[in-house]
């Protein structure tokens, strides 16, 4: 079932209607795939100090923050991109169940497993999980070969 936030005056309403019904779906899957810098393993970014954060160009263009005069500023400095974490939670009026999955920058896939208290038991999860771990590294031995 899917329905638009802007149609729903309570969401949270809608959603505890939903504790104890059919579900259409038992569990999602959701990749962000592998994320890459355009093969490269730095990226260069500006740094604005007035702020802490800067902004990341991996195409080639620079990015620079102005300051009030119109000037550059901040710091360029060169970027890596290590280990990713992508989650989300488990979605109350469908799947109890959900997988998430991205693969970083240092070629690490990570799966992040969510799930309904409640509605889907520890025991069942920890089973699951086990068992989606050696799959996949099962398959990914057989692809080196």
């Amino acid at each position: 079932m899917e329905v638009g936030v802007r149609f729903l005056p309570d969401i949270d309403a809608f959603c505890r209607a939903r504790i104890g019904k059919p579900r259409g779906k038992s569990f999602e899957l959701s990749s962000l795939g592998v994320f890459d810098l355009n093969g490269k393993k730095e990226v260069e970014a500006v740094v604005d100090d007035s702020h802490g954060h800067g902004d990341v160009n991996g195409n080639g263009n620079e990015t620079v923050n102005e300051n009030e005069n119109g000037r550059a500023s901040g710091k360029k400095e060169n970027w890596s991109l290590g280990r990713m974490i992508f989650s989300q939670s488990s979605h109350a009026p469908c799947s109890p169940i959900t997988l998430s999955v991205v693969t970083g920058g240092d070629g690490a896939c990570v799966l992040g497993f969510t799930w309904q208290e409640g509605v889907v038991f520890q025991d069942m999860m920890d089973q699951l999980m086990d068992i989606v771990s050696k799959q996949v590294v099962e398959v990914s031995l057989d692809l080196k070969e």
